[in-house]
């Protein structure tokens, strides 16, 4: 991952949002930071750029996601009151 893109995501999930990438100059701030510097701006809104990947549809398709996690066995993290007994 490049410096720039790094720079895109951590300025755009700033908690405050006065310094929030694209709270000063509304989008334009956004679309004129230097990761998007390369791409066609008017082509990207008019849908012209292809996607550089386009996921499998199908629903169980997993391929993306790594083999151990796939493996792990669920569980729950957090019991909604609802499912607790009285007695608990």
């Amino acid at each position: 991952m490049s410096d720039d893109c790094k720079d895109f995501i951590w300025r755009c999930l700033d908690k405050k949002s006065e310094s929030r990438l694209g709270s000063s100059k509304d989008v334009e701030e956004v679309l004129n930071h230097p990761w998007l510097a390369k791409i066609n701006i008017t082509n990207l809104m008019k849908k012209r750029i292809k996607a550089p990947f386009i996921p499998n549809k199908e629903i169980d398709d997993t391929s993306c996601f790594d083999k151990e996690t796939i493996d792990e066995e669920a569980s729950l993290t957090f019991e909604p009151p609802m499912l607790l007994s009285k007695e608990n």
